[in-house]
């Protein structure tokens, strides 16, 4: 029988041969690049040629005990980002019958990409709701089926339908004890920490294939490193454009290694000591009763590292 929807108790991830636990939310591009071929002596097209399609899948999941995104696409913990985006990942997403409370049993459909690569990673600490983490990877090859069963995807049974531990909230970041922020923000009450990398990729292709030779990650990969503050005496940072050495108030390179732990894991993101203050933007505080606050961006390169342990 054929579904009549597809709902999130029916379908399932797997990233890397692995289930992907706390999962919120999956969704799958597919742009096919075409290029025209036009000629001398007519307005229409001569040909249409279709190259080779672009896949990306994003994925995102809440921040428990379960393994990262990250971790099952490939990163170990701690693992320098050269080294954790250089191999490639299949990620299957299995569909299952609409008459199902759980993803268990003889899926109904799969849908299996090969040869993915990570393209970008975020982690988000909010003062309310849960902390999340973002992957995004990057291929050019998919395929859906009907499916009788996978060795890749065995039926999500007796244990593995058990919480994998806490779900990271507000309470478990540690802002004052373990962190590394910048000096600026010594005691800030801080309302969010978001905290990103963009790895760009590039196609090699060579004469005799269809397929690229490889999608190289482009260097340098930019860092970022949002902090949202509850501002109580604006967001003190000052600048004198006019003058012949500009006097900003940037307070140099700075270190940021954020620490959380739920009572059984700890998660820590260090994003290295070469971070810079890129923008700070001041708001709130209007007729509506809201707050004033102050998100400082910093910037860095080339470092991130993430271990759940």
């Amino acid at each position: 029988m054929a579904n009549n929807r597809i709902f999130y108790a029916v379908q399932a991830l797997s990233i890397g041969g692995e289930y992907a636990r706390g999962v919120q939310s999956v969704g799958i591009t597919t742009n096919f690049n075409l290029e025209q071929v036009f000629e001398m002596g007519q307005l229409g097209i001569y040909e249409n040629i279709q190259n080779i399609p672009e896949i990306e899948v994003t994925a995102e999941k809440v921040i428990d005990g379960a393994k990262l995104l990250y971790n099952l696409a490939g990163a170990a913990a701690g693992q320098d980002i050269v080294a954790a985006t250089s191999g490639t990942v299949p990620i299957v997403l299995s569909i299952y019958n609409d008459t199902k409370t759980a993803a268990n049993g003889t899926s109904a459909y799969n849908v299996t990409c090969t040869g993915m690569r990570v393209s970008a990673i975020s982690y988000t600490f909010p003062v309310a709701g849960n902390a999340t983490e973002s992957i995004t990877l990057v291929g050019n090859s998919k395929t859906w089926a009907t499916s009788g069963g996978s060795a890749d995807f065995p039926d999500i049974t007796g244990t593995l339908q058990t919480p994998s531990g806490a779900v990271f909230r507000r309470q478990h970041f540690s802002a004052t004890l373990a962190s590394t922020l910048p000096a600026k923000l010594t005691g800030a009450k801080i309302q969010s920490v978001a905290a990103s990398a963009d790895i760009g990729r590039e196609n090699i292709f060579e004469l005799g294939y269809f397929a690229p030779y490889t999608k190289y990650a482009t260097f340098p990969v930019t860092t970022k490193c949002d902090i949202e503050i509850v501002s109580t005496s604006g967001d003190q940072v000052t600048g004198n454009a006019t003058t012949a050495v500009y006097a900003g108030d940037t307070d140099g390179d700075q270190q940021i290694v954020l620490r959380a732990h739920n009572g059984t894991k700890q998660l820590v993101i260090d994003l290295g000591t070469k971070n810079r203050l890129t923008s700070v933007n001041y708001a709130g505080a209007d007729t509506g009763g809201g707050n004033a606050t102050s998100t400082y961006s910093y910037q860095g390169f080339n470092f991130f590292t993430v271990s759940l342990t």
